[in-house]
């Protein structure tokens, strides 16, 4: 009879601390490697407010372009230019492109997911950075469910 008990007890135990493990996993930030080029005042602006939204994020965490020893991460490249060919520089010409990168479904190689190009105007910067983030969150969503399904 204590066997018994005892044997519950331990199965239960294993499966409540594989679910809490598996809800971590469910849980941790993703990955996001910002990869920037701006010829101007305003495009590097824009760059920053993306990066700041990523650091102050409670699901993603900003990595280095270093840093590649992570299992699994995004990639945006962010280009900019200016609008106007002379001075006052009051908008910018953009183009984002997101990757995929794993070690186990892509080899470590980015994997193109989609592309984006705009411009903005300095009054509507921080706007246009919270939906690139908005647009990131959604495309992350995405593979993320195409992704688990593989694993």
């Amino acid at each position: 009879m204590n066997k018994t008990v005892i044997l519950v007890l331990a199965l239960v135990l294993s499966l409540s601390v594989c679910s809490s493990v598996s809800a971590l996993d469910e849980n941790k930030k993703t990955c996001i490697q910002i990869i920037g080029s701006s010829d101007d005042q305003l495009g590097q602006v824009l760059i920053y407010n993306v990066k700041e939204l990523i650091r102050s994020s409670e699901n993603f965490i900003l990595i280095s372009n270093d840093d590649q020893t992570k299992e699994e991460y995004f990639q945006l490249y962010i280009n900019t230019m200016p609008y106007e060919e002379e001075p006052p520089y009051n908008c910018t010409i953009y183009n984002i492109v997101w990757t995929y990168c794993s070690e186990k479904l892509t080899l470590g190689l980015p994997f193109y997911l989609d592309t984006t190009c705009g411009y903005v105007g300095s009054v509507y910067i921080k706007n246009t950075a919270e939906s690139i983030i908005a647009q990131t969150d959604e495309k992350i969503e995405n593979i993320l469910k195409v992704t688990r399904k593989a694993k």
